[in-house]
């Protein structure tokens, strides 16, 4: 053991002289008391080096007078087992938090935790976890944390569900974003459903934790599509999801982040649905076989804009943009209304969507101006789809209403589709409501982050499209269709 871990320390080829081997074993079997001569030390040295090398083949001479381990792996078990040396857990772990900053001892130090995870008790195991995974106040990197976490796939069997949320808390409320989106997420995902689930319901209630997790996946690299910058859908499992449908009205900033984390999870047809989302409407649209060729457009934009079900295929290199319901991924108080219109088949759809509007708009008439709730919300993002998305009337009719909003609506999906006038006189109508929080037009840095990267996206995607179409390679889908019929006729129903 104190060889390996010389060799780990002091020579990066793991190679070492015959002088510098025989003092080190002299050094250690003097440090057993197997005798204080120096000379009976010096030949026990010798006939053990001869003994290593010749029968037990773990260690070889490389060259003239040049030994080292036959194999890394010898080698690094024998430093795992210098690590684990000594009755002390305080000790054990302060020596693998001492070592984790040497690259080389990464192996060995999963070694040592995989190794006591299968021969300690269960109780003297967990007891370890637990000092290794709560950072001291002198840690600016929670080392323990990350390590442990790293060495998860290797370990035998897990410590108790109370040592692994202290570490994941760790992880979470870091300063240092990175530690949560490049360790946090991932390890989250490896940890059974039992134990995410549990750890989600009891730690992110907390308004701020559930923020800071919820932009961690926006802010995450995905592995898939960097083009797109979308995070991998592997990333985020199926028990996460259903959480996240939980957190929705905690407050309106995670509900807005929540929406699109899912929303980003569904819109490739190979993210998984995973069934997180059954509802009445969801249903009525599968059972009853209805298709995005079926829907008008205003309404088709209105439950795509709240629940998304929008899915871009690949197909022979034909980009297809199209509607299904598996891929909606949350409920809406809006979406009674939505069924009520589909089960009513004695009127027109002029008729349908001129009550809709009157009835989005009694909602909002009635609602408190400072009202930000999601219900609202969804209810304004309704009734701006059915008039038509560049009608600014809308906004001076409704002025009274809290601009969050407005600003959100507007500065995500209608910055580059206002022209100078527009945009001035829309300004002008928020900016004259005596409500009006000039903080919303300032948003905060991490809002213009993920707002302009949505607004990229969309950039590049039209692009790819317009390329698509001139090359004859874009199939026309009922979304186009959609896309051309909101450009033409906006405000209108037909």
């Amino acid at each position: 053991m104190d060889l390996a871990s010389y060799l780990h320390l002091q020579s990066p080829s793991g190679l070492i002289d015959a002088y510098d081997i025989e003092s080190l074993c002299c050094f250690s079997l003097a440090q057993q008391g197997v005798s204080n001569r120096r000379v009976e030390l010096r030949q026990y040295a010798r006939k053990l080096i001869s003994t290593l090398d010749s029968t037990v083949g773990i260690l070889v001479e490389r060259g003239l007078s040049v030994f080292g381990f036959q194999h890394l792996l010898f080698q690094e078990y024998f430093v795992a087992q210098h690590i684990l040396r000594g009755d002390s857990l305080d000790e054990i772990a302060e020596r693998i938090l001492s070592c984790i900053v040497q690259p080389r001892f990464r192996q060995s130090i999963i070694l040592a935790l995989s190794w006591l995870s299968w021969k300690w008790s269960f109780d003297k195991y967990d007891r370890f976890c637990h000092i290794l995974l709560t950072p001291t106040t002198n840690d600016s990197i929670p080392f323990g944390a990350l390590i442990f976490f790293h060495a998860i796939n290797d370990i035998r069997r897990l410590p108790s569900n109370s040592t692994i949320f202290t570490g994941l808390n760790t992880l979470l409320d870091h300063p240092s974003n990175i530690l949560t989106r490049q360790y946090l997420l991932p390890n989250l995902s490896k940890l059974s459903e039992d134990i995410a689930t549990e750890w989600m319901q009891s730690y992110l209630t907390d308004t701020g934790r559930l923020s800071k997790f919820c932009k961690s996946f926006l802010q995450a690299k995905t592995t898939i599509d960097d083009e797109f910058g979308l995070f991998d859908p592997k990333l985020i499992s199926p028990v996460i999801c259903r959480q996240l449908q939980c957190f929705y009205n905690i407050n309106q900033s995670n509900g807005f982040f929540i929406d699109q984390i899912l929303r980003r999870r569904l819109i490739f047809e190979d993210g998984e649905s995973d069934d997180i989302f059954k509802e009445e409407f969801c249903s009525h649209l599968l059972k009853q076989n209805i298709s995005s060729s079926d829907i008008h457009p205003l309404i088709l934009s209105l439950i795509a804009a709240l629940c998304n079900g929008m899915v871009f295929k690949n197909e022979d290199n034909v980009v297809k943009v199209c509607f299904s319901p598996d891929k909606m991924f949350r409920g809406s108080s809006v979406l009674p209304s939505i069924l009520n219109y589909f089960k009513n088949n004695k009127q027109s759809h002029v008729i349908k969507v001129r009550k809709l509007i009157q009835y989005y708009e009694s909602i909002l008439e009635k609602s408190s101006p400072n009202d930000i709730f999601l219900d609202t919300v969804d209810t304004f993002i309704a009734y701006i789809c059915l008039n038509g998305l560049l009608e600014p009337s809308i906004y001076k009719k409704l002025h009274r209403m809290e601009s969050y909003v407005l600003i959100l609506f507007w500065k995500q999906h209608h910055t580059n589709r206002f022209d100078n006038n527009d945009r001035s006189e829309f300004l002008n109508t928020m900016k004259n409501n005596a409500s009006f929080d000039q903080s919303w037009i300032d948003a905060p840095e991490d809002w213009k982050q993920h707002i302009n990267a949505d607004l990229q996206r969309i950039s590049e995607a039209k692009d790819m499209i317009s390329t698509e179409a001139k090359s004859g390679r874009m199939e026309l889908t009922p979304l186009s269709i959609l896309h051309d019929f909101l450009q033409d006729c906006p405000g209108e129903q037909k």
